[in-house]
């Protein structure tokens, strides 16, 4: 997203949560390609958002350093979200160490809790090979309701150590939410993927 306020207003929309109520437990790292990819370059916005080159490993685990001490310990845990991971994988220079480092997370003893999303359209092989990495794996594909319109179908492939149902479920977001959501990935895919390549 171009910055946080769609990932807040998204949040507030589809789920009823406001993220000002969870002042002190949320922190933002926004993706920018425009940065250099190095530690050093990783920038403060505000207490709780840097923003950093994240094709390099290296400035992962920088970018996350200072958000585990702005969060401080928490007795749940921390949930890890990323969107759209597989963008850093389009990197000449540091692909490869990307693929390995979120490999590495998934399949690693985890203190915390990790969820990521990643578009299988490219870099299929890489792909399959963190859907095989994860403890847990959802597969959601945007297809055409019966109305016509889009709708988001979720279904669960693999709970590792537990039951689960393999029933296909329509996700209850409406149609202009979706649009919204497809207009906004395909214009981060057009403009991100030719700058990423380019590191």
């Amino acid at each position: 997203y171009p910055d946080r306020s769609f990932t807040e207003n998204d949040l507030k929309r589809l789920y009823n949560v406001d993220l000002a109520d969870h002042k002190g437990d949320v922190f933002f790292i926004k993706f920018d390609a425009e940065l250099e990819p190095v530690p050093d370059a990783v920038e403060h916005i505000s207490p709780d958002e840097v923003r950093a080159n994240l094709v390099n490993p290296a400035v992962w685990n920088r970018a996350m350093e200072l958000a585990a001490q702005a969060l401080g310990q928490s007795q749940l845990g921390t949930l890890i979200f990323g969107s759209a991971l597989n963008l850093l994988l389009f990197s000449r220079t540091y692909g490869e160490q990307m693929f390995a480092k979120l490999e590495s997370l998934l399949r690693g003893e985890k203190q915390d809790t990790y969820l990521f999303t990643v578009s299988s359209n490219a870099l299929q092989e890489k792909i399959r090979a963190l859907e095989k990495a994860a403890d847990h794996l959802l597969l959601a594909e945007s297809a055409k309701s019966p109305q016509g319109g889009p709708e988001l179908r979720l279904r669960v492939a693999r709970l590792r150590g537990a039951s689960h149902s393999d029933e296909v479920a329509v996700v209850p977001f409406d149609s202009a939410t979706l649009e919204e959501m497809r207009q906004a990935a395909d214009a981060s895919r057009v403009r991100r993927i030719p700058a990423i390549r380019n590191i």
